[in-house]
């Protein structure tokens, strides 16, 4: 999807966005998998099934551990790493996620959110903010 992003086939990114930012009605709680039977709410284990999740964002890469929720807006918590996917020392953050009325992605340094923007309401938001179209394999470099 990310190559189709660019260039003259830009159109299938702007179809993507239709089909999937559609808003939810009502909250959902995304991190609310009780229903789900498992014991723990481990994002690696149950999400990411033990796979690592990767992104590129201009020259960086990297690698979302976790996912979770404080005061109704949704954060990940990401690490840079190299070109092989090893973690760079002392560079994992945690990144709060906001979006406005027309899906721009907002990236805060906190759970505060200000007017005009909301956490993640649709299925377009979940996926830009575990990196959308930037997702890359880090396999064999």
């Amino acid at each position: 999807m990310r190559n189709s992003a660019r260039g003259a086939s830009i159109n299938m990114y702007n179809l993507f966005k239709k089909m999937t930012n559609f808003k939810w009605h009502g909250k959902i709680d995304l991190t609310h998998w009780d229903v789900t039977g498992w014991t723990d709410n481990s994002f690696k284990t149950h999400i990411l099934r033990d796979n690592r999740l990767f992104y590129k964002f201009g020259e960086n890469h990297y690698e979302i551990l976790d996912f979770g929720v404080e005061n109704g807006v949704y954060w990940t918590k990401e690490q840079r790493v190299n070109n092989f996917g090893i973690p760079i020392a002392n560079s994992t953050v945690i990144k709060y996620h906001a979006f406005n009325d027309t899906g721009e992605h907002f990236v805060l340094n906190s759970a505060n959110l200000t007017p005009g923007l909301h956490t993640v309401d649709s299925l377009y938001e979940l996926h830009t903010i575990f990196g959308g179209i930037n997702c890359e394999s880090m396999i064999d470099g």
